[in-house]
C-alpha cells in the first residue's frame, strides 16, 4: 500500500461526516491516509467512463467512473479533506488473487475495502485510533498537537518540528500516548 498508516479498530464518528462522492487518485491506500480534493467539477457528473474506439457514441466502457477526485494529502496542504475509511486495492487475495471489480461486494464490504476508481468514504472530523503514524519530530502525549507529516504524505505526525521556522498543518489533537501496539487515539478536526 502506499504508506504505513492504518486506522484501527476504535472508531467515534457520526455518519452525517461521512462523504461518499468521490474517488482516489491513486490505486492503492490504506483506511486512516488523510485525504486531500483535487477535483469536483458539478458540471462533470458523466461517470460512464470514455467511449470505446469505431463504436457508435452511445457505446460506453462497462466500468463506472467516479470524476470528483481526492488524493494522499500532501505536505502543507490546507485543502484536507478527511481521514480514508476503507483500503482502496485493485486486487484481493482470497485465497487466490482476483482483480477486485469481479469479487462480489458483499465480500468487500467484510474486508472494509473499496475498489479502486470507485467512490471512497471518508470521515470529516471525529476520533480515531491510527498506527504508523511519523514521529520524526516527537512522541504522542495527550493533548498534543497532531500535525500533517511534512515528510510522508497522508500520514499524520506529531511534536513541534526541528525547524521553527517550519510551517505545518494541524488536523488534530492526540488524546493518549502510543499504546503497547503502537495505536494512538487522535481527535481528527482540521482548522480551516
Amino acid at each position: 500500500m502506499a504508506n504505513q498508516m492504518n486506522l484501527l479498530k476504535y472508531r467515534n464518528y457520526e455518519e452525517h461526516d461521512v462523504i461518499n462522492l468521490y474517488s482516489a487518485m491513486e490505486g492503492e491506500l490504506t483506511k486512516g491516509t488523510v485525504l486531500e480534493y483535487v477535483s469536483a467539477d458539478p458540471d462533470n457528473q458523466n461517470g460512464f467512463g470514455v467511449s470505446f474506439a469505431n463504436t457508435p457514441g452511445y457505446a460506453f466502457s462497462a466500468d463506472y467512473v467516479v470524476n470528483w477526485k481526492v488524493q494522499t494529502a500532501s505536505a502543507y496542504s490546507k485543502k484536507i479533506a478527511g481521514i480514508l475509511l476503507n483500503d482502496v486495492v485493485t486486487t484481493i487475495t482470497d485465497p487466490w488473487s482476483v482483480d477486485a471489480r469481479f469479487v462480489d461486494p458483499a465480500k468487500l464490504a467484510e474486508k472494509q475495502v473499496v475498489v479502486s476508481g470507485r467512490a471512497v468514504p471518508f470521515v470529516t472530523r471525529g476520533w480515531f485510533e491510527v498506527s504508523g503514524i511519523d514521529t520524526t519530530s516527537g512522541a504522542p502525549a495527550p493533548g498534543s498537537g497532531a500535525y500533517l507529516s511534512n515528510s510522508t504524505p497522508g500520514t499524520i505526525a506529531c511534536g513541534n518540528p526541528a525547524n521553527a521556522n517550519e510551517v505545518r498543518t494541524r488536523i488534530g489533537t492526540f488524546m493518549t500516548s502510543t499504546g503497547l501496539f503502537g495505536g494512538v487515539l487522535v481527535k481528527f478536526n482540521p482548522e480551516f
